[in-house]
């Protein structure tokens, strides 16, 4: 079986995707805005369920709301990267 190709877009660019990325998890950081939010809706988009991860716990749940309002699988975590006992806590 060849690999499924999904095409993409963000703010008029274009992204290719060779593979499917359904029954997979994406954990991204700084997810609630900015370049995290694009890559956790591509991600999304490619058909991946993702972890959310940011510092502002409400940000982080409103990024995830929207994309579950687009029909996403999303899980939001409050997580600041620079603190070893929040990014120790992910895993558990």
């Amino acid at each position: 079986m060849g690999a499924s190709r999904d095409v993409l877009s963000a703010k008029g660019s274009t992204f290719i995707v060779e593979q499917s990325l359904r029954e997979r998890v994406a954990l991204v950081t700084g997810a609630a805005a900015g370049i995290g939010y694009a890559a956790a809706k591509m991600f999304a988009a490619a058909g991946a369920s993702v972890a959310l991860l940011d510092a502002d716990h409400d940000a982080v749940n409103a990024a995830s709301e929207t994309l579950v309002a687009e029909g996403h699988t999303t899980v939001p975590m409050k997580c600041d990267v620079s603190n070893e006992k929040e990014v120790r806590s992910v895993g558990d």
